[in-house]
């Protein structure tokens, strides 16, 4: 019965949308020319996509840059070490201090003063060889706070980027201090057993999910567009309920046996179809 009684009502909700020709033509022709602008910003403003990444394995490579290297403390052990590894990095240059503050100091007013083509690092052995901390010069993109940043999300550190060996997640493999440490720990197993060979070590980067960059203002017009196809259209919709109530429809309805919801149920099921064909369409393009 439910069913046959909304099925009267939407056929009679149809026959009273076509009879207002003046509001529905407007609301076509109001969600044509929307619809139509919406399409131009859709294609004329495309948002960049970037594809899925994935990385090959590659191996530790040491940075174009001088390397100067601060050590802590001076004997003939911590030379000897400074030999091995002068031996691995050609291009890097040793300097020895008996205090930590003094070598702290230079190590602060040198990177200050240096030029941006050679990199700087303090070695400091609190247990010789086996305990060390490596100073590395204070750089907002790689430090937050005073903890090193290891990873980037998909955002970051993008493949043939301009900035891929810069970036937090990439710049200690490319400013040469990973290389710097996988050549010390292969001098200190040398200086530990000379017939000890130390392993090649390979790095990977891990996977990159393809991501959308951030909208620009072209796709806050969409939205605002968007959000215009549905405004006239939902304003018929509360007119023509209005305009059943003021008819007194609803009396006439319980005078006749039939159900409230009913009454209601239909107009949403409606436009419910006009809103669904019309995301199709959206959907489409």
């Amino acid at each position: 019965m439910s069913l046959i009684q909304l099925k009267g009502f939407f056929k009679r909700n149809v026959k009273l949308r076509v009879r207002n020709k003046l509001q529905l033509v407007f609301e076509i022709y109001q969600q044509i020319i929307i619809l139509s602008v919406l399409i131009i910003y859709n294609y004329a403003f495309v948002s960049e996509k970037l594809p899925s990444e994935k990385y090959n394995p590659e191996s530790l490579r040491d940075s174009l840059l001088s390397k100067n290297l601060f050590i802590y403390p001076d004997n003939s052990q911590t030379r000897l070490l400074g030999n091995y590894l002068q031996f691995e990095i050609f291009s890097l240059k040793l300097k020895f201090f008996n205090d930590t503050k003094q070598m702290k100091e230079f190590y602060l007013n040198f990177n200050e003063k240096s030029v941006s083509y050679i990199e700087t690092f303090g070695l400091e052995f609190t247990r010789f060889p086996t305990e060390y901390k490596i100073y590395h010069k204070y750089d907002e993109i790689l430090f937050a706070g005073n903890k090193i940043n290891y990873f980037a999300d998909s955002r970051d550190c993008r493949n043939g980027t301009f900035t891929y060996s810069i970036c937090a997640g990439n710049k200690i493999v490319y400013n040469g201090l990973a290389y710097l440490q996988y050549k010390l720990d292969a001098s200190i197993k040398k200086f530990i057993n000379p017939k000890l060979s130390y392993p090649k070590i390979k790095i990977q980067n891990m996977p990159k999910n393809s991501f959308v960059k951030e909208q620009t203002i072209f796709d806050g017009i969409k939205a605002y567009y968007f959000t215009l196809l549905y405004v006239y259209s939902l304003t018929t919709f509360v007119i023509n309920i209005v305009a059943e109530k003021e008819k007194k429809i609803k009396e006439l309805m319980k005078m006749m046996g039939l159900k409230d919801s009913i009454f209601w149920f239909s107009w949403i099921s409606t436009y419910f179809l006009q809103f669904t064909a019309l995301n199709l369409i959206i959907s489409v393009l």
